[in-house]
């Protein structure tokens, strides 16, 4: 009866659905909460070319962000990575966590963030990651541990495109 369960369950779902939750099985850390938001619109926002211009972003949203030109951005401090090739797109977010804790911070493409705290102007130091090519709308998470209402920017960097798709939630 489960096996049969199962089954009719599988013949329902659309076959994108079942590619993700195939490639999407694979990661080390929970995705629950990113795949569930793969569903909803995206929230269009122009990235900032500084810090101090960067929309503030909201956690758990879907988000559609658009990039300029990598020289056209201070990236400041220098990315931790850089990719080879180019040309990419560059920019910045605010985030102002509303809770301490673990935050995630995933992206449909391959590309490079860094989270700043911008009252020291530091690098914060990731304390998870994983990343997958064969999970749809879902390639890298990144987890961060943030201070409630300190101020964050995220800095995005070797994007290969001009707009991609971010997630920020909490863990």
């Amino acid at each position: 009866m489960i096996r049969v369960s199962v089954l009719l369950f599988l013949a329902l779902l659309p076959a994108t659905a079942l590619r993700a939750a195939e490639g999407c099985a694979g990661y080390r850390l929970p995705v629950e909460k990113e795949l569930g938001l793969l569903a909803a619109p995206a929230l269009e926002v122009v990235a900032g070319a500084t810090a101090e211009a960067a929309p503030r972003v909201e956690a758990g949203q879907r988000l559609g962000v658009a990039l300029a030109p990598e020289a056209e951005v201070t990236l400041v401090p220098a990315p931790g990575k850089r990719f080879p090739g180019g040309p990419f797109r560059a920019g910045w977010l605010l985030l102002e966590p509303p809770k301490d804790g673990t935050w995630a911070i995933s992206a449909a493409v391959r590309l490079w963030f860094d989270v700043v705290d911008l009252a020291t102007g530091s690098i914060v130091a990731a304390s998870g990651f994983d990343m997958r090519t064969d999970c749809p709308g879902l390639v890298k998470i990144v987890e961060f541990p943030l201070v409630a209402g300190r101020r964050y920017g995220v800095q995005l960097s070797s994007a290969p495109a001009e707009r991609i798709e971010l997630l920020v939630t909490p863990r």
